[in-house]
């Protein structure tokens, strides 16, 4: 009995080194080439997968965890508004770290045949004092409900178990307004 929980207790040992020796990590920062600041918004990737990270906003630090060992990756590194940096034949060891800080030089974003249209219907009307929502029978139609009351709730209106309405989350007395920029809450009284 207990040569047969040894061999087993060796093989979980054995399947856990295997396991976490496979991979490795790579970290870095990714800073604009001309102010060493972050690049917000940028994305570091290990091409042909869907490893990689993207950049904290705050020091412009990735980590890319699981990173195949002993063998070759390309490392891209990509932004709206920057150059994309590669890295070819990177080789990450097993149970090691490696630190690729990547430094990005911005670029002109170019429009090639732009179209421009003309809308004749507007979707925000400005004389429209609430928001409106439509909804049409095709739609009624594939909603997960059997009621008036579900499709009200559909368009943002609850009712209560005392029979209150309450529109988009608010309570019944709690609908405001806004005119010209000035909170009205009880629009009969004007405060």
């Amino acid at each position: 009995m207990i040569r047969v929980v040894i061999v087993i207790y060796i093989l979980i040992i054995s399947q856990c080194s295997f396991a976490t020796g496979s991979t490795g990590i790579i970290i870095g920062t990714v800073l604009d080439f001309d102010n060493d600041q972050p690049v917000i918004g940028a994305r570091v990737q290990i091409e042909g997968t869907t490893l990689g990270a993207m950049v904290n906003a705050i020091n412009g630090e990735y980590i890319i965890m699981k990173v195949p060992a002993n063998t070759a990756i390309t490392l891209v590194a990509s932004c709206i508004a920057y150059n994309p940096v590669f890295f070819d034949s990177i080789i990450v060891s097993e149970n090691d770290t490696l630190i690729i800080d990547i430094c990005m030089e911005s670029q002109a974003i170019e429009i090639d045949n732009w179209r421009g249209c003309i809308c004749t219907y507007s979707m925000i009307d400005r004389y429209e004092a609430r928001s409106v929502i439509e909804i049409s029978s095709r739609e009624i139609k594939v909603l997960p409900t059997s009621n008036l009351q579900g499709i009200l709730k559909y368009a943002g209106l609850n009712i209560d178990k005392n029979g209150s309405w309450h529109i988009r989350g608010s309570r019944s007395g709690e609908v405001g307004y806004i005119d010209d920029g000035v909170l009205i809450r009880d629009e009969l009284g004007g405060h």
